[in-house]
């Protein structure tokens, strides 16, 4: 997968809920270590998760970096994956305004690029 640079897209919390014992057991960071180009998604957010246990978007990235190790450098990483990843056709000039402000945000809160 990592090789052949596909895309694996995850709902962590909707994975824990259902299949994976705990968020620390979850492979998303064993996949990125790899070099897979993981992305987080939120599924639907009707029927995934379970009670005190729902996806959102900023949520499913503090898991990243709370529950799972993954610094704030990483979800910028995950994040572009996400972009890059995408099945739409998305504009040149929007991903790099979109890199460019992730790297805005990164720089603000005075966290070191790797």
């Amino acid at each position: 997968v990592a090789q052949k640079e596909i895309g694996v897209e995850c709902c962590i919390t909707g994975n824990t809920a259902y299949r994976v014992d705990c968020y620390a057991k979850h492979p998303i960071k064993d996949m990125f270590k790899a070099g897979v180009k993981v992305s987080c998604c939120c599924d639907n957010l009707l029927l995934s998760g379970k009670e005190g246990m729902v996806p959102t978007p900023t949520g499913e990235e503090l898991v990243l970096v709370r529950e799972l190790g993954f610094s704030w450098c990483d979800v910028a990483v995950v994040l572009m994956n996400g972009v890059d990843n995408s099945f739409c056709h998305v504009e040149e000039s929007w991903k790099a305004k979109f890199f460019l402000e992730i790297d805005r945000i990164l720089e603000e809160n005075q966290i070191a690029k790797v």
